[in-house]
C-alpha cells in the first residue's frame, strides 16, 4: 500500500495545453513547411513553357 502512495504524483504546475503544444507544434510546423514549399515549387512547374522554334533548332549557335 505504501508503494501505491509513492507512485502518486503532485499536480503539474504546467497547464494541460502545453503538452499538446509540445506534441503537435513540431508536427504543425512540418506540415505548414511542406505546404509552403509545395506552393513555391508549384509556381515554377506551372510557368509558361518556353518552346523552341524548329527552324532555329537545327542551326548552330552564333557567337
Amino acid at each position: 500500500m505504501d508503494f501505491l502512495i509513492l507512485l502518486q504524483a503532485a499536480p503539474s504546475p504546467w497547464p494541460e495545453w502545453t503538452g499538446y503544444l509540445i506534441c503537435f507544434g513540431p508536427l504543425a510546423a512540418v506540415i505548414l513547411g511542406f505546404i509552403i514549399a509545395a506552393r513555391f515549387t508549384d509556381k515554377q512547374a506551372t510557368s509558361a513553357y518556353l518552346r523552341l522554334d524548329p527552324k532555329k533548332a537545327n542551326e548552330p549557335e552564333q557567337r
